[in-house]
């Protein structure tokens, strides 16, 4: 409704009754996309509010300055104490140019989300509002045109005609079997009409007796501006928990599918079985062998053998291959579990976000969300015997594992690459060999060097271990190392 020329015309013809004879006292700005400015007349004090967050560009007039925000804005400093001389608009334009003393100029361009306010003297922009719309410091005003023409129906019909979007619902059949008197009346009070009525019917109750454009307008961004930030901040909050949702029933699909694959493979531990059972007639040096299958006679297993050792020692192979199908098919049913529980999780804050209403209701629920999330260890933890491993996760975790360990802890990383701090929990006790160097072939793992066959690893106690001052993350110098050589090595993580 707001965003087209003859609402804005009428808009300029209102504000120019308000503001004529006016002084601006102060802008102020809350937001890089809002500007407030404050006049006063005689004793009156009231405020101009701007918003260019939404694909509209909202108007605002006030009598009250409480709402005002404390920032001063001074990209527009030199308007400070003019007084108006006249609010007009443009023919087919939707600007509106506040005229003020001493060849000052104000140029509301009310374009949505591009839209701006320029100040100008002699025709020339001084300063701009918005300082990410560099070519509005190129405008020209010179091909504009005052609109001081009579408006009425037939102005607008053939301006737009019937079909334009503004006034789709005047090409209806019930506009079009209306008096002239009935057609004149609707366009001075246009119809008042927001996005998604159906669904949010509070955001649309307006006074349907105003005739004010300035009032209707003043209504238009009570109403329209917090259910739009209302919209926008829950879709920010829906859209990665769907696209979460979406790779993590992608994840699962993978891992039943990994599981099928292992369901329909020929079971290893059942090779065995029947190897051992029919081991006194098999002689060494066979290799491929076909037995009958005890789970579905009668049918047949044909089962493939190392002709070098013997029918006992393929069966022994066949158990630890079996046993490693178990584990696995074990770990890929816990993997989908928790899965499931990931979904589960995911599901409920969405149907919480999408039970919210209203925008009110939105904050109170990311603020309960701030305080209650879990907070993530930067680290990662490894029971290792009698000692911890802490494992950096990254840059920043690198950092903060520094500042939470003991100096007589032992610190491990792998040489000269980048790669996570690795810290034996040792508190000055004598680390075991084979303790250093599991430790040492994680810290490899866990570095660039990672592909390597063998990695050299430093280590040495962390009171040696030194973060200078304004380094990046992550970055320390270290003395006194010692350095072991260790193939890198993926350590079994608890949730593995």
């Amino acid at each position: 409704m707001m965003n087209h020329y003859f609402f804005i015309r009428q808009l300029a013809v209102e504000l120019n009754q308000q503001l004529q004879g006016a002084t601006i006292q102060q802008l102020l700005s809350s937001s890089k996309d809002e500007l407030f400015f404050q006049f006063k007349k005689a004793d009156r004090t009231f405020q101009l509010r701007l918003n260019w967050e939404t694909n509209l560009s909202l108007l605002q007039f006030l009598s009250d300055t409480e709402s005002l925000p404390r920032q001063y804005e001074k990209q527009l400093f030199d308007a400070w104490g003019c007084q108006v001389v006249g609010v007009e608009a443009f023919v087919g334009e939707r600007i509106i140019r506040i005229r003020l003393i001493n060849s000052f100029c104000i140029y509301l361009k009310l374009f949505g989300q591009t839209g701006n306010a320029l100040l100008m003297q002699s025709q020339k922009v001084i300063s701009v509002f918005r300082r990410s719309r560099q070519k509005d410091y190129e405008f020209d005003p010179a091909p504009l045109q005052v609109d001081t023409s009579p408006l009425g129906l037939k102005e607008v019909l053939d301006f737009l005609g019937y079909k334009h979007k503004v006034f789709s619902h005047a090409s209806t059949a019930a506009f079009l079997e209306m008096d002239e008197a009935s057609k004149s009346a609707w366009f001075i009070r246009p119809h008042f009409e927001i996005k998604h009525e159906e669904i949010h019917p509070e955001y649309t109750k307006v006074n349907e007796d105003t005739y004010s454009y300035l009032d209707l307008s003043n209504q238009y961004l009570r109403i329209y501006l917090p259910y739009y930030l209302f919209d926008r901040e829950r879709l920010r909050l829906l859209n990665p928990l769907k696209i979460e949702m979406e790779k993590t029933e992608k994840r699962m699909a993978e891992g039943y599918n990994r599981l099928q694959l292992i369901d329909e493979k020929e079971s290893f531990e059942l090779k065995g079985h029947l190897l051992l059972a029919n081991a006194h007639w098999l002689a060494k040096g066979l290799k491929e062998v076909t037995l009958e299958n005890w789970n579905t006679p009668p049918q047949q297993i044909r089962i493939k053998l190392n002709s070098e050792i013997s029918i006992a020692d393929n069966a022994t192979r066949f158990y630890a291959k079996g046993k490693n199908q178990y584990i696995e098919k074990q770990k890929l049913e816990e993997y989908i579990d928790v899965l499931q529980v990931q979904i589960q999780q995911i599901e409920q804050k969405i149907e919480a976000i999408e039970a919210i209403t209203n925008l009110k209701e939105l904050n109170k629920y990311i603020k309960k969300q701030k305080t209650t999330a879990p907070r993530i260890q930067p680290w990662r933890v490894i029971k290792l015997l009698n000692f911890e491993v802490w494992i950096g996760k990254n840059a920043v975790g690198n950092d903060e594992l520094l500042r939470n360990v003991n100096k007589d802890d032992l610190w491990l990383h792998a040489r000269l690459v980048t790669g996570s701090h690795v810290v034996i929990r040792s508190a000055g006790r004598i680390v075991p060999q084979n303790i250093l160097e599991k430790a040492a072939s994680w810290a490899a793992w866990y570095s660039k060097s990672k592909h390597e066959s063998l990695s050299p690893v430093i280590y040495t106690p962390r009171k040696f271990v030194r973060k200078p001052k304004g380094a990046k993350p992550g970055a320390v110098l270290v003395e006194k190392e010692q350095v072991i050589m260790v193939p890198p090595m993926q350590p079994m993580l608890p949730n593995q």
